[in-house]
């Protein structure tokens, strides 16, 4: 008889828990987090750094003579424009085109063994460049960080001045003009508001060349011209907000 209580008793706790749960209220669900949102235009304004070098070579007559330290440095400040579309999340495409405005600078010299003391002085001056191309990338810690890799097209406004003051063949010359070229980088972009970003950047860009011609029967040759760019900005996206999946 006590076996027979035991499992009855048993049987009514066991049955009564099923019960008792249900009478529970209802845990509350947790929100999803909110995923940022690449899509639309932006604005922005950065501070640029470039490190750069001319490939250049002097001709005194048919001789050849590189120019050695042909670099030049110098701060832009730079605004862009562009748009992004998360056609699939979380890969990111944007256009984008920037406009640096300053001056970058470097003067240098190239010493001849022709005679003692002789040489040739040349300086370099960037003082514009535009760059257009996309950005493809991934979106990543709810779409807060941006990674990108870029390229495209790019133009600046180069000047280049020399002068030799070699014996017989003493004289100064000077080329200026807008230069073609490409580029290609890879960047970053943090989210701190669903509309406003901080970037940094770093580019590669490659322009083409020019020939000047000295006074006295030389000239120097620029095959190409080489910058490294450093960036440094922030930009105000238009879009819809955090999105929510």
């Amino acid at each position: 008889m006590r076996k027979l209580f035991a499992v009855v008793a048993s049987f009514l706790v066991a049955a009564s828990i099923p019960a008792g749960a249900a009478d529970m209220p209802p845990v509350p669900a947790v929100p999803p987090a909110p995923l940022y949102d690449w899509n639309g235009f932006y604005i922005g304004a950065n501070f640029v750094w470039s490190l750069g070098r001319m490939h250049d070579t002097y001709f005194n007559g048919t001789q050849p003579l590189p120019i050695a330290r042909d670099s030049f440095r110098g701060p832009f400040g730079g605004v862009e424009i562009g748009y992004c579309r998360m056609a699939a999340s979380p890969v990111v495409l944007c256009g984008e085109a920037e406009f640096d405005f300053g001056r970058a600078r470097g003067t240098n010299y190239a010493f001849t063994t022709l005679a003692t003391n002789t040489y040739v002085v040349s300086t370099t001056t960037v003082d514009w460049r535009v760059t257009v191309g996309p950005k493809l990338g991934v979106a990543i810690d709810q779409n807060k960080l941006f990674i990108y890799a870029t390229g495209g097209g790019a133009f600046a406004n180069v000047a280049f001045d020399a002068a030799s003051t070699i014996v017989g063949r003493i004289g100064s010359g000077s080329s200026s003009g807008t230069r073609a070229g490409w580029f290609v980088g890879a960047g970053m972009e943090r989210l701190l508001t669903p509309n406003l970003g901080i970037k940094f950047e770093y580019r590669r860009i490659q322009l083409s060349g020019f020939d000047t011609t000295l006074t006295g029967g030389t000239s120097v040759s620029t095959s190409q011209v080489e910058e490294n760019v450093f960036s440094a900005g922030v930009n105000v996206h238009f879009n819809s907000g955090p999105l929510f999946y």
